[in-house]
């Protein structure tokens, strides 16, 4: 058989840590499928809260809340957990894209981020809206520290509900945090 030296056993050793250790960007995109993810406990407590009063939705009566997820964003949040917490879902078919939009408008703007998939893949995008014109013109840039998004289906029609989880950690122009991290629901639009 073979006799093992140190010098190959190191060499070999070396080579497996750079292989696992190789970025995995194209991988980290990926939706998973988890059927099963429906009969999670964390739905049911969902069931007995209400979502927060939506300032700009036509229908005003109050619906069991959408998510139980923490959003947090370095430029307005500066430590606040309570306000991190107020969410919620909504999700539509638009020109073939699944969109999940999950945040919170407030009467003179929101904050939140939208999910944009495409096939199996999907794509996080944090926003900020107020009522003051804004400047800034350049479209902003993230870098992905990581991303996770689990479904309960691999392709919605209208009228199909959610169910999702997701985790991530993005920085904006090297500047601003962005994280998120629970679970959502709601019905396609």
């Amino acid at each position: 058989m073979f006799k093992s030296s140190p010098v190959l056993l190191n060499c070999l050793l070396t080579c497996l840590l750079f292989t696992a250790c190789e970025d995995k960007k194209l991988e980290n995109n990926i939706i998973v499928v988890r059927p099963n993810m429906v009969s999670n406990s964390i739905y049911k407590k969902l069931d007995r809260e209400t979502d927060p009063f939506d300032y700009f939705a036509s229908d005003t009566t109050r619906k069991s809340k959408t998510t139980d997820l923490f959003y947090y964003n370095s430029l307005t949040d500066f430590g606040d957990t309570t306000r991190s917490r107020i969410n919620i879902c909504t999700a539509y078919i638009d020109s073939g894209l699944l969109r999940i939009n999950i945040g919170y408008s407030y009467g003179f703007g929101g904050k939140g981020f939208n999910i944009i998939c495409a096939d199996d893949k999907y794509s996080v995008i944090p926003y900020q809206t107020t009522d003051q014109p804004s400047k800034e013109k350049t479209k902003p840039t993230y870098k992905i520290i990581k991303q996770k998004l689990i479904l309960n289906k691999s392709r919605y029609m209208v009228g199909d509900s959610i169910f999702g989880y997701v985790d991530f950690k993005l920085i904006e122009d090297q500047k601003i945090t962005h994280i998120g991290k629970g679970y959502f629901r709601g019905k396609i639009e």
